[in-house]
């Protein structure tokens, strides 16, 4: 893999499409999970989406850990890289809601609901997991150069 493009970290490009592709990935599982006109035509769309949502999510922690050997390890960056790695779980268990969701898009209206609240919840939690891996990120690279800066006025 890749470690620079164009003189990049290629795990600072990368983080833009996870950062897109998550949130959206969320929202569009929970759409077709509850709106059974867009579930009949976009439910296995969706899991295609999720499907590329876990290989860039997975991407972009790769490269992060190649960022991290190159960076050394501050406690900031550890933490982020911690927080980062678990972030495919997260990612992985929203692809599995949305296949449940389209496995059972025909069945009951029961099997239907009891998806669309896995769904939810699990989408809610990566969101947040997603918000979570972000906001480490920013603090490992931000905080200490901010902090050295005095504020415009």
């Amino acid at each position: 893999m890749l470690d620079t493009f164009q003189g990049l970290p290629v795990h600072v490009l990368l983080l833009h499409a996870t950062v897109v592709l998550v949130p959206l990935a969320c929202a569009l599982t929970v759409v077709v999970a509850f709106w059974s006109r867009v579930r009949t035509v976009g439910v296995w769309p969706v899991v295609a989406l999720n499907a590329v949502m876990v290989v860039a999510v997975w991407l972009t922690a790769q490269a992060g850990e190649r960022l991290e050997h190159r960076l050394g390890g501050s406690p900031q960056v550890a933490s982020h890289a911690d927080i980062g790695d678990k972030l495919v779980w997260f990612a992985l268990a929203l692809l599995a809601a949305s296949v449940v969701v389209a496995l059972v898009h025909d069945r009951g209206r029961g099997a239907q609901l009891g998806s669309g609240v896995l769904s939810a919840v699990v989408a809610v939690v990566t969101v947040f997991w997603v918000v979570r891996t972000g906001h480490s990120g920013a603090v490992a690279v931000w905080k200490d150069v901010v902090s050295s800066t005095t504020a415009a006025r």
